[in-house]
């Protein structure tokens, strides 16, 4: 178990991290990085620095490119492995929903690869063991690399020159302000990622369909291009199926089987009604959006029990709209586990934000284990209660990852629920 460096976030403190994207080059790197809702959220940038990414280097498995940020002595050379490429394609359709009379439909249809400049061709590509994931595409003549190495992010600035032996990106690191005032360290992690074996017997794999929902705010439209910020929520996704990558019997993957964004408003698609949208979300809204949801275009998403919808907000979740504070982050919907067939596909509402993984992360486990064995690990498994506090309460640390707490509950479930549909759901 490696030693936990620091502590990030609030329940309550997402940032659209993503604005750095569309600024210019010949800003200082905090000013490519700053955001207004920093200081709403108080979050503050630890670091933030304009490293050079060069001789990108490409096998039939693999990648490989040199990092050269100012503040270390010698370069970083990153090596990672080519993913079986089932996450999301150029093919994945990005579906545009709009509203007509308050009423929530699918306007047009596009692929990524028609939406998105360069990613006909996206690649995926991870390192287990250095927590890192990046997604590789071309502009132009060019590659561009972008993702995140441990706990950083790597961001390609829109607008800077690319040179095949040397480009300028930005990476950077964010953290409360108040954590950046007790002077802890924030060292690139060194933990080595176990492999585990689940033991689950006739099972190869789970392979799960997800259909995230993207809240408008999360795309400033009106203020930056929304295809330039669809990109670092493909990347927050490469980052969460790269840390399930350490399963075998069953090997666990994902899938984005499609991408619900509005078409052009700030509006969360098939929940928001009214013509103003607030700060904050409401229970009852949720509710009464995934009812007609689920009746309308159930059929039309091809969606299962075994499915998983992502609300992903950029708005706190109130229960009630009386109530002034004790917003949550993420909550569940058709709270089930994964193995579960039921009416309706699983849903999770989850605050969006590029370093804010464990929200995410957590629900995604929680579908692998039962509400018994959670309790279970939390009183016999060592170090399972510092795990599930860090990514279950309104406390997150600096790097996500997997231990053998996690494995123990999720071969516990495997080994005790019958799972045999995902031998027959296409891969």
């Amino acid at each position: 178990m490696f030693l936990i460096k620091i502590l990030l976030f609030t329940a309550f403190c997402f940032v659209n991290t993503n604005a750095l994207l569309d600024k210019g080059s010949n800003n200082t790197c905090f000013e490519i990085i700053e955001d207004p809702t920093y200081a709403f959220y108080d979050l503050d940038v630890i670091e933030c620095n304009f490293v050079t990414i060069s001789q990108i280097k490409l096998t039939n498995n693999g990648l490989s490119f040199t990092l050269k940020n100012p503040n270390t002595r010698t370069p970083d050379y990153i090596r990672l492995n080519k993913t079986e490429q089932k996450l999301f394609n150029g093919n994945t359709i990005v579906h545009f929903a709009k509203r007509e009379n308050y009423r929530w439909k699918i306007g047009h249809t596009k692929t990524l690869g028609q939406y998105l400049p360069g990613f006909d061709n996206v690649t995926l590509y991870h390192n287990y063991d250095r927590r890192s994931a990046i997604m590789l595409y071309r502009k132009g003549s060019s590659y561009i690399v972008e993702g995140n190495i441990g706990g950083r992010i790597l961001r390609y600035i829109n607008g800077n020159d690319l040179d095949g032996d040397n480009s300028t990106y930005v990476l950077a690191l964010l953290a409360l302000a108040k954590e950046k005032e007790l002077k802890r360290e924030f060292d690139y992690d060194t933990y080595k990622q176990e492999y585990y074996n689940l033991g689950a017997e006739n099972l190869e794999r789970v392979h799960v369909k997800l259909l995230p929902i993207i809240d408008g705010r999360i795309l400033n439209y009106g203020i930056i291009d929304a295809r330039t910020l669809l990109r670092p929520i493909l990347s927050y996704y490469n980052y969460i199926d790269m840390l399930f990558g350490v399963f075998t019997s069953p090997i666990i993957s994902f899938n984005i089987s499609g991408i619900i964004i509005p078409e052009t408003e700030p509006f969360m698609p098939f929940i928001d009604t009214k013509n103003a949208v607030p700060p904050t979300i409401y229970l009852i809204d949720i509710l009464n959006g995934l009812s007609q949801f689920m009746f309308k275009k159930k059929t039309y998403f091809g969606l299962s029990s075994y499915d998983i919808v992502i609300l992903m907000a950029g708005r706190r979740l109130f229960k009630d709209i009386s109530e002034s504070h004790g917003s949550v982050s993420s909550k569940n919907f058709y709270k089930r586990a994964i193995c579960d067939a039921t009416e309706n596909p699983s849903v999770i509402y989850s605050v969006y934000s590029d370093y804010l993984h464990d929200y995410l992360i957590w629900f995604f486990i929680s579908k692998f284990a039962t509400s018994a064995r959670i309790r279970h690990e939390l009183q016999h498994c060592e170090g399972f209660g510092e795990t599930f506090i860090r990514m279950n309460s309104r406390r997150r640390t600096f790097l996500p990852w997997i231990d053998q707490c996690v494995a123990n509950m999720m071969s516990h479930y495997f080994k005790n629920h019958d799972c045999s549909y995902f031998n027959n759901n296409g891969f």
